[in-house]
């Protein structure tokens, strides 16, 4: 298997960069390639690539959000089979130039979009906007209560941010040719109220110019 940092154009996970204490390992995001010969008869059979959520600061809170994170993935596993499937794992990163000493983290695997896909006999769909009519109204039901349930509000299912498809920390798929009953896959739990321990109040404000809905964490204060 081979591991590679990957750039991206999302924000960084629960903090600022420049908030990460002085000496802690910060890790951007990561993902596996792997050789289709060598898992063949492993779990990992047919995937060429997951992406690896990772801790994002040291210390006990930061431990504490990945497995809060990891937890609210499994529960929706329970909750609809419309989700991404995770995995824990332990990761060792080693300094190649010998300069630290190899640091031992917890991770976890998460599920490509076009994995769960072809799981469920599906296609993802790429679309500027989406009309409330296209989507399948229980699923969609069943993700709109768990984001409240979770105090979750930083996703938009309608639009996409400025210029870019559909949608905001979620994934839609639906059946090869079908232009309704489409299904969002939510990830990226980080914004949840659950994280914090905390009470927030759910409040929609538009985060561009364009008039596009989207969503931020309650806690922000409003202007």
């Amino acid at each position: 298997m081979l591991m590679r940092r990957q750039r991206s154009r999302h924000r960084h996970r629960h903090h600022d960069a420049r908030q990460v204490a002085p000496g802690a390992l910060f890790v951007s995001a990561l993902s596996v390639f792997l050789n289709p010969d060598q898992v063949a008869s492993t779990l990992f059979a047919g995937l060429k690539k997951l992406k690896i959520v990772t801790h994002c600061n040291n210390g006990s809170t930061y431990l504490r959000y990945l497995h809060q994170e990891f937890g609210i993935y499994k529960t929706y596993n329970l909750v609809s089979e419309y989700s991404f499937r995770v995995r824990m794992l332990n990761v060792t990163y080693r300094d190649i130039e010998g300069k630290r000493r190899d640091d031992v983290r917890l991770a976890f695997f998460i599920e490509s979009d076009n994995e769960v896909a072809r799981r469920l006999g599906m296609k993802k769909i790429k679309t500027k906007t989406i009309a409330p009519h296209q989507f399948a109204a229980a699923q969609t039901n069943i993700f709109e209560l768990f984001q409240y349930l979770i105090a979750n509000t930083d996703w938009a299912i309608k639009k996409g941010p400025g210029t870019e498809n559909c949608c905001h920390n979620a994934k839609v798929i639906a059946k090869p040719d079908a232009q309704d009953n489409w299904v969002v896959l939510p990830y990226d739990f980080d914004g949840a109220g659950h994280h914090r321990n905390e009470i927030r109040v759910a409040r929609r404000r538009p985060w561009n110019k364009d008039g596009a809905s989207s969503t931020l964490p309650g806690s922000l204060p409003t202007q």
